[in-house]
């Protein structure tokens, strides 16, 4: 469970990275 848990943790924090990389290369969109 624990591992699990740690794996979604990991995804989100990658996708809210990437996302916010996106928004920083086109600020205006």
């Amino acid at each position: 469970m624990d591992n699990r848990r740690f794996m979604n943790l990991w995804y989100i924090s990658c996708c809210l990275t990437r996302t916010r990389s996106i928004y920083t290369l086109f600020p205006g969109r």
